[in-house]
């Protein structure tokens, strides 16, 4: 069985846009508010939404 193209780059899009978001989340210690200033998890996420989009892209052409 073979897998069309571009699911694994949605799929790893996905995990890495959680992973960015979990990042953002985090509660800073003595503060009990969330701040979302983190530019780490920003281009996390964004890293996660370009597979996604270009995965997609790839999985839509053929």
């Amino acid at each position: 069985m073979r897998m069309q193209k571009g699911w694994m780059s949605i799929l790893l899009g996905v995990v890495v846009s959680g992973l960015g978001l979990a990042l953002l989340n985090r509660e800073k210690p003595m503060i009990q508010q969330r701040h979302y200033d983190n530019p780490f998890g920003w281009g996390v996420v964004g890293f996660g939404l370009a597979h996604i989009l270009l995965g997609s892209v790839n999985a839509l052409r053929d």
